[in-house]
C-alpha cells in the first residue's frame, strides 16, 4: 500500500499513464476522456489512441468505477474496487489487461461533479499478476445520458 500511496503524492503531468504493465502493453495514447454516465451514476476515464486511417479509437485504458454516494469529495480516496471498479483495454492489437484487480484507488484534485469542468486526478491499480497501472488525467468532465 506504500507504494500506491507514494504514487498518489508524487507530482505528475496533466495526463500520464505508467507503471510495470508498460513492459507487456504499449501506453501511448493522444486523447483521454472521462464521461459520468449519469442514468447508471458511472464514471468512465478513457485514454485513447487514434488509429492509422481512421475508424474507433484504440482503448489504451478504461478505468470504470460507480459514481460514490453524494458524488466525488476532492482529495478524499475513493477505493475502486468497493465501486464496482474495473480497467479495461481494447485495441486492435487484441493485447487486453489481466482482467483482475488487487487494488485500486483513486483521488480527484479538483471537479468531477458538474458537466463541463475541468477535472484533474490520479489512480493507481495492481493487477492480480502483480502488474501495476497508474495515471493522471485533466480533462473535461462530460455527462452522457441513455
Amino acid at each position: 500500500m506504500l507504494t500506491i500511496v507514494f504514487l498518489l503524492g508524487a507530482c505528475a503531468e496533466p495526463n500520464t499513464l505508467t507503471g510495470s504493465i508498460s513492459q507487456s502493453h504499449d501506453l501511448s495514447f493522444d486523447a483521454v476522456e472521462l464521461r459520468l454516465l449519469s442514468e447508471q451514476q458511472v464514471y468512465e476515464l478513457k485514454y485513447l489512441k487514434a488509429l492509422e486511417g481512421g475508424g474507433e479509437d484504440d482503448k489504451v485504458a478504461k478505468v470504470v468505477f460507480d459514481q460514490p454516494e453524494g458524488g466525488v469529495v476532492v482529495g478524499a480516496e475513493l477505493d475502486l474496487l468497493s465501486l464496482s471498479g474495473s480497467v479495461q483495454r481494447t485495441t486492435a492489437a487484441n493485447d487486453p489487461f489481466p482482467t483482475g484487480l488487487t487494488t485500486a484507488i483513486a483521488v480527484f484534485a479538483a471537479g468531477g461533479n458538474e458537466a463541463g469542468e475541468t477535472t484533474t486526478g490520479k489512480f493507481a491499480t495492481t493487477f492480480d499478476n502483480g502488474k501495476t497501472l497508474n495515471g493522471t488525467f485533466e480533462t473535461e468532465l462530460l455527462t452522457v445520458d441513455f
